[in-house]
């Protein structure tokens, strides 16, 4: 791993992306591979999410309320190539826009590509297309042009979760049941253009959001990089499916992807459709000191609240954000100089929505859904009622 090019960690927020921008998937918008389940009422509209495409400033107000150092924009390749091989220049105009509108708050810029949906023209099957990792890789270069040398790369979230929900337990697209074979290819199909992406950006920094607990050690061991410890029978599942995948993430790509940004946590959102005991052993995340060992950043995961499909809170969590990212930055400084890390991604700005559902609400800002049925609302609190954009700014001034 390189070292960071500070000795200080820098904080960042992660922004945008599907539910929070709006209007997509809907008639005469972008289409991505959620949209036929949308339309059959398999999952919940994502409607016309916190609206930040149509008033940025409301939620940027709320970034640079919280002193974090830098934003990671997501962006949606549906609306960046909504027809095969065409880019919109127009939604290319508006990531460039943003960009330049967050720099002038004094913020860094990082670019986030994908969560594993991927545009509508492309097929829900499309990570195990072999043309799909070139494709991956022009769509990166064409956004790093839009923003201007951002700071930060991140390829993928959680691509071992997202090949799990949609080939294991019928999740997310391609909404498919215990093909374990193609879920491994799907992994390796998004890794692979991980690497590319990686591979054609040169010195830039280039990263991905690892997946928690066993999904993210799997992803470790596709890629030849440290993996964290785990049970004796995780160790060989790990083994066994990395014997069984095509490895299409040649050794050279390997070296080109940065090491992870670990998710630290133990709330952590996660699709539907795996049984209790199952869903904990896959995904629990692990000792906090040995993901941040193994990992160039870590990424604070937690639920504000849950909630069901009749707005009743079934859980709420909000109150526990300061003493976990209080835990997290001490961890952090606790490293050895020669192993700092890069980042500390503190969270997402608002709720958003996720395999399906606005229902589990992790936002530092949290968005009311219960007003009609044209949009939402952001608050003053997250969905917790907590004032969490006071607490994490308290938080990360005292460091």
């Amino acid at each position: 791993m390189e070292p960071a090019s500070s000795t200080a960690v820098r904080t960042s927020i992660l922004v945008g992306g599907h539910g929070v921008d709006g209007n997509l998937d809907g008639p005469g918008q972008p289409a991505s591979t959620w949209r036929e389940a949308e339309a059959l009422g398999r999952v919940e509209p994502s409607g016309d999410g916190a609206s930040f495409i149509a008033d940025p400033d409301r939620l940027l107000d709320r970034v640079a309320a919280l002193g974090v150092d830098e934003v990671l924009l997501r962006v949606c390749w549906a609306r960046v190539e909504p027809v095969e091989g065409i880019y919109a220049n127009t939604e290319i105009a508006r990531v460039r826009a943003l960009s330049d509108t967050i720099r002038s708050r004094g913020l860094s810029v990082g670019i986030v590509l994908s969560d594993g949906t991927l545009p509508e023209w492309l097929g829900p099957e499309g990570w195990l297309l072999p043309a799909t990792p070139q494709r991956f890789a022009a769509l990166g270069r064409a956004l790093v042009d839009a923003v201007g040398e951002p700071s930060v790369v991140v390829a993928l979230e959680e691509p071992a979760t997202f090949a799990a929900a949609g080939w294991l337990v019928g999740a997310a697209p391609p909404f498919r049941r215990a093909a374990f074979l193609d879920s491994l290819a799907a992994l390796d199909g998004m890794l692979a253009s991980a690497a590319a992406l990686a591979g054609s950006l040169g010195t830039m920094r280039s990263t991905f959001l690892s997946s928690p607990g066993v999904l993210g050690a799997l992803e470790a061991t596709l890629l030849g990089q440290p993996v964290p410890p785990v049970e004796p029978w995780a160790a060989t599942l790990l083994a066994r499916a990395s014997a069984a995948t095509p490895q299409r993430v040649d050794r050279e790509a390997r070296a080109a992807v940065r090491w992870p940004i670990a998710p630290i946590g133990d709330e952590v959102p996660l699709p539907p459709g795996l049984p209790g005991a199952l869903l904990g052993r896959l995904v629990a995340p692990g000792d906090v000191p040995s993901l941040l060992e193994i990992s160039s950043g870590a990424s604070l995961r937690t639920v504000a609240a849950l909630i069901d499909e009749r707005g009743r809170v079934s859980r709420l969590r909000g109150h526990l954000r300061k003493e976990r990212l209080t835990a997290l930055l001490a961890a952090v400084d606790g490293l050895a100089p020669e192993r700092r890390l890069e980042r500390v991604v503190i969270g997402e700005l608002t709720d958003r929505w996720r395999w399906g559902t606005y229902r589990s609400r992790e936002g530092i800002v949290g968005v009311d859904r219960l007003r009609g049925p044209t949009g939402a609302e952001a608050l003053d609190t997250d969905a917790a009622g907590v004032d969490a954009v006071s607490t994490m700014a308290a938080v990360l001034a005292a460091r």
